[in-house]
Order: C-alpha cells, then structure tokens, then sequence
C-alpha cells in the first residue's frame, strides 16, 4: 500500500514538473531566459537573452520549414549581387527565404533573410511558445533601452570585423548582439551587408507593406521605416 501510494504521488508531480532522467536521478531543469537555448523545427539551437521583461533569441532565424513541417522555398536566383538571367525574387509574393549573395558563410553568421509573407504563414515561423514581435513590441524594447536616439547602439554587436568602421555607439548593453548582414532588395539586389542589420516586425502597414527595423554602422540610432513586403530581412523570435 505504501508503495502504491508513493508511485502515484510520483506520477501526480511528474505532471507539473518536467523532468530529465539520467539512470535512476531525476533533475528538474526549468526554462531560464538568457542561460537557457531553444530549438526549432529543424532542431537547430539558439540561444536567448532578458532584455528588461521580453524574452527575445540571441540569433537570427535559420529554420528552413514552417511549424506544420512544411518546407519554405529557398529563393538561389540570380548572381551573387542578385542580378542576372532567372530573377524570381522580385515576382514572388509568397513566402520564401534566401541568403545573402548565396553564399552559405552568409546563412552561418547571419541567418536566412526572409521575405515578409512567411509572417503570415498560418503555421508560424518560430518554435512553439514564440512568435514575431509586432510592432508595438518593438516600441517596448526601444523604450526600455532609453529611445530611438540610442538603442540602435545598445542593440548592436560590437568592433568592426563585422561591421563597418566606426560602428557608432555599438556597446551591446542589451546582448541582443545586432549583426550587419543587409538586405535583399524587393527588386532581387542585395545590399548593405557590413554596414546596416534589419528586422522583421509582424505588423502590416498596407497591403503591400510592413514595419521593419535597422540599424547602421554609422549611427546609434535604431531606425524603423515602411517596407515593402517583397524585401528580404532577417528574424529575431520573442518569447509569449
């Protein structure tokens, strides 16, 4: 009876406590923004950072499937500048990714640059229990590092082996950790990598049109302006 008793009070706490069992020692291991790292579809870790109370990634995104497995096109056309014979990114008005120039040393330190009709895919972009930060969301980390003026350079990664000299006021207070890596222009080009890093907002201005955010190496502003959708940007996940 005592046994009994003692294997359903176990049962009950395995319910609300998750567990990682190695041999006979159970630990309980609980989520802790900034030490802890997340996975997506792809099982691909990143890791996290507390800035005031929003969770956000430390990485921009690299998944390449949606949340129902479902693959997201990988946009190669054109020449390494994104011109030349077979352009399709300009056309397409679904979601797709890509990477800068095509160069997969690119994906590894930046990311997939993502056009913003992959925000409105119904089986979402980022792993369970987080999401794209709306534009209202980007306004409370902004305030939270003091104002536009400023939190482009507390946002943003410091020295120049990634960016451009003089990468204006980067201290990376905040550990968000911006790095340059461009854009992919509506018309196919890509430009600004070494000098500006752009994010996605999920908030739409028009039909055609989304909020985005960036930030240059030769200010410390953090800069929002009207996007066409068609652009290519890259993704930072906050958590729910």
């Amino acid at each position: 009876m005592k046994n009994s008793t003692l294997l359903i009070s176990f049962l009950a706490y395995s319910l609300f406590f998750p567990m990682i069992v190695t041999g006979q020692v159970s630990v309980y291991n609980p989520f802790v923004c900034g030490k802890s790292s997340i996975k997506d579809i792809d099982l691909q870790t990143y890791k996290t950072v507390l800035i005031g109370t929003q969770c956000w990634m430390k990485e921009n995104l690299r998944v390449t499937r949606f949340g129902d497995g479902t693959q997201i096109p990988l946009d190669g056309s054109g020449s390494a500048s994104g011109n030349g014979t077979g352009e399709t990114w300009s056309t397409r008005n679904n979601g797709a990714r890509t990477i800068y120039a095509h160069d997969p040393n690119n994906l590894m330190i930046y990311g997939y640059l993502y056009n913003w009709y992959v925000l409105s895919n119904k089986y979402k972009l980022c792993p369970k229990g987080w999401h794209v930060p709306t534009d209202s969301e980007w306004a409370t980390l902004i305030s939270f590092l003091s104002g536009e003026p400023v939190a482009g350079g507390k946002l943003k990664a410091t020295g120049t082996t990634l960016w451009l000299n003089p990468n204006a006021g980067a201290v990376n207070s905040s550990g968000f950790s911006a790095l340059p890596g461009g854009y992919r222009k509506d018309d196919g080009n890509f430009n600004s990598i070494s000098s500006n890093a752009f994010f996605w907002s999920a908030t739409e201005r028009s039909n055609l049109t989304a909020w985005n955010y960036y930030m240059d190496y030769n200010s410390s502003f953090v800069n929002k302006f009207n996007a066409d959708k068609k652009i290519g940007a890259y993704v930072r996940c906050l958590m729910d």
